[in-house]
């Protein structure tokens, strides 16, 4: 094939990829722009030669917009150790003396693990108010453990 057909195809997949927005389309346009590079720099008369280029293209820009792209899954072991030590507001106070069960809630200025609010425990079992600040010590589940600040 000549160069600018690689070339037209390449246009109307990355075009078509405005409509998608998989990026699917996109990647195979760029896989065949580039092999209508290579064959205007390089003639190349076998149609399975330029097939091997575009799919070997197509597969380098999958993997370059996988990295690019790739979103982070959740959140491993011990990633929650870095905000230990945040400093928090209380906005819903509790006392764990009278009512052991009861939590209160406790927001951060940025979000600790994709959240700013969360319910709180009193590490000492005082009695925490609104406003009070504390400082996060750990993590119990969906649960986080305070102290005064």
């Amino acid at each position: 094939m000549e160069f600018w057909i690689w070339m037209v195809i390449g246009l109307v997949l990355c075009g078509a990829e405005l409509m998608t927005g998989a990026f699917v389309m996109l990647i195979l346009g760029v896989g065949a722009i580039f092999t209508g590079i290579v064959e205007l720099i390089y003639p190349l008369d076998n149609v399975y030669i330029q097939l091997t280029l575009f799919v070997v293209f197509s597969g380098i820009c999958a993997v370059i917009v996988y990295f690019l792209f790739k979103r982070r899954r959740g959140i491993s072991i011990g990633q929650s150790k870095q905000f230990l030590g945040e400093v928090g507001l209380i906005t819903q106070g509790f006392d764990p003396e009278n009512f052991p069960n009861q939590f209160g809630e406790v927001r951060f200025q940025k979000p600790i693990l994709g959240a700013d609010t969360w319910e709180c425990r009193s590490k000492s079992n005082k009695k925490l108010k609104n406003g009070d600040r504390v400082r996060l010590i750990d993590f119990q589940g969906k649960v986080v453990l305070v102290e005064l600040n």
